[in-house]
This record gives C-alpha cells, sequence and structure tokens, in this order.
C-alpha cells in the first residue's frame, strides 16, 4: 500500500502531500517510522540512505528533515507568496479560509515566517466582522494574545456551533439581493434615456423638412450667388434651432431681405 505512489523527489512533486498521505494511511507513528523508506525512490531514497544511522529517532524528526530537503527555492518563494497575500472570501466561511491558510502553511513548514507573524497575517486578511469577533473575544484586541491562546481561538471559533450563526448573517448580507430603489432609479435612467433619443429623433426629422421646404423654394437659384436663399436658409435653420422658434415666421423675413439685396445687386 505504501508503494504504490512513491515519492521521486524530482520537481513537480509535493512532498507536503506524501507526508500528509502517510500520517493518513499510518496512523499508528511507530509503524510510520519503519515503513517510511518503502514510500521513497530514486533520488529520495538515496538521500534517506545517505544519513547517517540514527540521526532520525521519531517521525517528527523524519518529517521535519524530509521537507527541508525537498522544499525546493521555488516552492519557498510561492509559499511565501500564497501566505502573505492570503486574504479570506467575501463569502467564505472562517473554517474554510483558516483551513486555506493552514494549508499554505503546511506545503512549505520551513517558509521562514514565526507563529505571531503568521497569526498577525491571517487575522488581518479576514472580514471585518470576523475581526470584530476575534477582538471582542480577546478583551479588546486579538493581537495582543499569545501565539498558542490565538490558534486556540481561532479553532474554536472554526469548529463551534455558536460560531456558525455568524458564517450566515455575513452570507446573507453579501449576498447579492434586489434593492426596490436601485432598480426603480435604474428604469427611471431607462426612460431617460429612450425619452432622449425618441426627441432626438424628432428634433432631425424636423431640420430635415425645413431643409427640404427651403430647399424647394431656392429651386432656379444660382448656388455659387454668396446671396442665394440656400445660404439664407443655412443660416434661418440654425436661427430656429437656437430660439426655438415654431412658426419660422423669422426665416421668412431674412429670406425676404436678403433676396431683395440680391435683386438690387443685380439690377446695379
Amino acid at each position: 500500500m505504501v508503494r504504490q505512489n512513491p515519492f521521486r523527489g524530482s520537481l513537480p512533486e509535493h512532498p507536503q502531500d506524501h507526508i500528509e498521505t502517510l500520517e493518513e494511511l499510518i496512523p499508528d507513528e511507530y509503524d510510520r517510522c519503519k515503513l517510511f523508506s518503502f514510500s521513497l525512490e530514486g533520488e529520495a531514497l538515496r538521500w534517506l540512505n545517505y544519513l547517517a544511522t540514527g540521526s532520525l529517532t521519531c517521525w517528527e524528526e523524519i518529517r521535519r528533515a524530509f521537507l527541508r530537503e525537498f522544499c525546493t527555492d521555488e516552492r519557498y518563494w510561492e509559499v511565501r507568496k500564497q501566505i502573505s497575500t492570503f486574504r479570506q472570501g467575501p463569502r467564505e466561511s472562517l473554517k474554510n479560509a483558516w483551513g486555506r491558510f493552514r494549508g499554505n502553511e503546511l506545503e512549505c513548514p520551513h517558509h521562514g515566517y514565526s507563529e505571531p507573524q503568521l497569526l498577525n497575517i491571517f487575522y488581518g486578511s479576514v472580514n471585518l466582522s470576523y475581526k470584530t469577533t476575534l477582538d471582542t473575544a480577546s478583551d479588546g484586541n486579538f493581537i495582543t494574545r499569545n501565539p498558542e491562546g490565538a490558534r486556540r481561538l481561532i479553532q474554536n471559533m472554526t469548529t463551534g456551533r455558536s460560531y456558525e450563526k455568524l458564517d450566515e448573517e455575513i452570507e446573507k448580507t453579501t449576498s447579492p439581493k434586489d434593492n426596490s430603489d436601485l432598480i426603480e432609479i435604474k428604469n427611471s435612467l431607462k426612460s431617460l434615456h429612450s425619452f432622449l433619443q425618441n426627441k432626438h429623433r424628432s428634433d432631425i426629422a424636423q431640420i430635415d423638412d425645413n431643409a427640404l421646404s427651403d430647399n424647394a423654394l431656392s429651386e432656379g437659384t444660382n448656388s455659387s450667388d454668396p446671396y442665394s436663399v440656400l445660404h439664407v436658409d443655412s443660416f434661418t435653420q440654425a436661427y430656429d434651432t437656437a430660439v426655438k422658434s415654431r412658426t419660422g415666421r423669422e426665416r421668412v423675413n431674412i429670406r425676404q431681405a436678403l433676396t431683395g439685396n440680391r435683386k438690387t445687386k443685380s439690377e446695379f
């Protein structure tokens, strides 16, 4: 059974996974120490054979020496980054967050962070509601707890039923839900957008109609003449838009005046 998935010491392998598998398959520590060598092959087995006889006397020593040897520099820096940038998810329970954080720790135990540093990182990564609970249970400041007491408190919070309600309440407050006020505002904005679009189309259509009427009146004129009706129409269209004239009376008056000037010039 131990030989089914031997550890060879290659880069893609995860030494922490191998240790955890052995601890799960072989509960008895003495038997685990006796069978450990049978779970190794290749470079990993050669490493064990090179160790001085009697240098490893218990499972904890075997575990530490093994992880120290096969946690590469690449893995070391990767784990340090995972720990330092750890964040609890918006709707993640404290239990799941603590489990993920512990997994990062165990991925490479020689990550270089002290116990107080680890606890400070985790405390800083959790959501505000959990921070408040941790502080309340610590007489106002979680950071003042000693490392052993701090871990015990977190462990109690992740396993106690009394804290399950806190997880449920936090999940409710972060769950997406309909807001009638926001929906009403959204609908109002849609209506306003539709109104402005329709008004814009109506204004364009009115300008086009005026242009067609003016062009009809200016048929037969010379477009190169600076005093032609076409130029008068362009001016009056801009004027009508500015003053919002519905009758166009000013346009007619201006056209007549300029047309009279054009005729006077021609006669002269």
